[in-house]
Order: C-alpha cells, then sequence, then structure tokens
C-alpha cells in the first residue's frame, strides 16, 4: 500500500502545481485591472516575472499553452526566486 500512496501523493502534488500556475496567471490578470495602483514589492516581483512570460490577455483565447507556461516558472522555481530577490529570503 506504501508504493499507491507515493503514486497518489505525485499525483497530487502535481495537481497542486497546476493550481498555483493557473492563479498565478489569474493574479497577474486581476492586478493588470487594477493599474495604476501598486502593490507590495514581493506582489509586483511576482507579476513582473508572470509577464514576463505570460502576456495579457485582451480577448478569450485558449489558454492551455499560458498553463503550461505558467506551470514552468512554478517548477523552475523563477517566481520565488523573484519574490525573494525583491524582498529577500525568508528564514
Amino acid at each position: 500500500m506504501g508504493s499507491i500512496s507515493a503514486t497518489k501523493l505525485l499525483e497530487v502534488v502535481k495537481n497542486t502545481e497546476t493550481v498555483f500556475a493557473i492563479e498565478f496567471m489569474c493574479s497577474a490578470q486581476g492586478l493588470e485591472f487594477l493599474r495604476p495602483l501598486r502593490s507590495g514589492p514581493g506582489v509586483e516581483a511576482a507579476f513582473a516575472a508572470v509577464r514576463e512570460y505570460i502576456p495579457f490577455a485582451r480577448a478569450d483565447r485558449l489558454f492551455h499553452n499560458d498553463v503550461q507556461t505558467a506551470l514552468a516558472l512554478v517548477r523552475r522555481e523563477l517566481i520565488v526566486s523573484a519574490v525573494q530577490d525583491a524582498v529577500g529570503k525568508l528564514r
């Protein structure tokens, strides 16, 4: 049963990564609607990291490629690195 549990855990982790990727995309899109207001340095760094790879959606489109790009950002920890560069690492 341990191997089955490990397989399920891996599936949960992958699904969680996908949820984080979609949340980052949606958050970046939402922040665009609040401009010219600005957020804190960590949020702005995360926003810039996402926008470097995923453009603002001006119209409805197929978002599969954007989700895959955001997923790669999560897995390569590029967003975390950008935030850490902006605000420092937590100890």
